[in-house]
């Protein structure tokens, strides 16, 4: 999630959600903010640099 804009995430979930209805899952893996946040270091130089690269993209918040 981290490597594609927000637009590009809201779509990702808006279809997801309609090949799985009510009884699939979509497992999501990968870097998050938690509740707005970077939790290390490591987290806040990647993300700087892919924002640098595309201010689109970047670490989405968990919520």
């Amino acid at each position: 999630m981290h490597l594609i804009s927000k637009q590009e995430a809201k779509i990702l979930i808006t279809e997801a959600a309609k090949i799985f209805l009510k009884d699939g899952v979509l497992l999501l893996y990968g870097p998050f903010k938690r509740n707005g946040k970077l939790t290390s270091k490591g987290d806040v130089i990647f993300d700087a640099k892919l924002r640098a690269q595309n201010r689109d993209t970047g670490y989405k918040d968990d919520k």
